[in-house]
Order: C-alpha cells, then sequence, then structure tokens
C-alpha cells in the first residue's frame, strides 16, 4: 500500500496503519525509526489493538535491512527519473504510477535474513 502525502506527520502513521487494519485482522509492520513511526500516538494505538497489531522497528544506521532501500534503488535505473518534469506534481504522477505497476518481489526473511546483523 502506498500514500501521497505533502507531509508526513504522526497522525498520518497512524491513519495508514488505521486502514491497514481494517483489511486485515492481523497484521506485522516493520518500521524504522522516523519520528512519526515512533510517537506515542502509534504506541497508543498499539496498546489499542494488542491482538492485531505487532510492530517491530529495524536498528537505526542498518539501511541495508530496511526493504524499501531496495524499492528506492529500483528508482536510479527507471528513465523517468531523469527526464524532465514541468512541475513537481507530474513527477510525482510519474513516481505514483511507477509505483502502482511495479512489483516488488521481495521476500521479506530472506531479504531480512541475508546480513547475520539482522539475526542479532
Amino acid at each position: 500500500m502506498f500514500v501521497r502525502q505533502s507531509q508526513f506527520r504522526k497522525e498520518d502513521a497512524v491513519s495508514f496503519i488505521k486502514q491497514v487494519l481494517c483489511k486485515r485482522e492481523k497484521i506485522g509492520i516493520i518500521l524504522d525509526k522516523a519520528p512519526q513511526h515512533a510517537s506515542n500516538d502509534v504506541t497508543d494505538l498499539l496498546q489499542e489493538y494488542k491482538g492485531s497489531l505487532r510492530l517491530r522497528y529495524l536498528p537505526t544506521g542498518v539501511p541495508e535491512l530496511n526493504a524499501i532501500e531496495g524499492c528506492w534503488n529500483r528508482f536510479k535505473g527507471e528513465p523517468f527519473m531523469y527526464k524532465y518534469y514541468s512541475s513537481i506534481n507530474d513527477r510525482m504522477d510519474a513516481v505514483m504510477e511507477f509505483l502502482r505497476v511495479t512489483r516488488f518481489n521481495f521476500d521479506i526473511q530472506k531479504f531480512l535474513f541475508k546480513n547475520p546483523i539482522a539475526i542479532t
């Protein structure tokens, strides 16, 4: 699930998690330690949905464990990244279209455990 927003606030993190919870009975989410993800609002949500929601935070300073980094790396080779756009909205539309149609076939377990640091 991808969401396009001009800013990402703690309220947005909570709203996104609730949207995912509406689609699944139980979920686990792996987050980085961005302030929006580690806010009291998210902690409160975790308590509210204790039986349905599990959050795990990635260690700080280890981007190779963050699967989203693999998604960002896919952008580097895409021709649309080097094209001129007349507005930021046009560029954002191209990015969102790429995210909509591209399938990221990550095996998250293999990704997380490919590096020994993930096991510690």
